[in-house]
């Protein structure tokens, strides 16, 4: 076999988009079909003008993320409420082992916190900071964020 067949059947993890708020049933359907998936989740804390509830929401809208040699993934592009896998230049992106870590890390800080968009980041540190760090960095004691650059996501978290 030669070096290409052999990548094409390391497992790796990548990214599925799903269709909106079926997140769960991808992952349900790809785990009986022995494909590994994670999905990231949160509990928030949602704010109405009556009352403050605790849900629990994926980190990812509409994304999944799996981990299965490249051969597999049209098995899992085919899967029930997955709309495509990621892609860039049309291959598929591999989410690097780091990213995975990072956004595990992330998910533990989220906990009972508010999930804001990144643009508030902008706001607090102005348009020319760089977005190239992967770590879970605070920005100040109230916010932190995640970078995940193959995936062009940042996930921002007000404490």
């Amino acid at each position: 076999m030669d070096k290409k067949g052999l990548t094409l059947q390391v497992p790796k993890w990548y990214a599925l988009r799903t269709c909106s708020k079926r997140e769960n049933i991808v992952v349900k359907l790809l785990e009986m079909e022995g494909i590994t998936c994670y999905l990231p989740r949160a509990e928030v804390r949602r704010v109405w003008s009556d009352r403050i509830k605790r849900l629990e929401f994926p980190l990812l809208p509409s994304m999944v993320l799996v981990r299965c040699p490249e051969l597999k993934l049209r098995v899992a592009e085919s899967a029930k409420g997955v709309v495509e896998v990621v892609r860039r230049d049309g291959v598929p992106v591999e989410v690097l082992p780091e990213s995975i870590e990072a956004l595990r890390d992330f998910e533990v800080q989220a906990k009972g916190n508010f999930l804001v968009d990144g643009s508030v980041l902008d706001e607090i540190m102005g348009q020319g900071w760089t977005k190239k760090d992967r770590r879970v960095m605070m920005v100040d004691e109230r916010y932190s964020y995640l970078n995940i650059p193959e995936l062009d996501l940042i996930l921002c978290l007000k404490k």
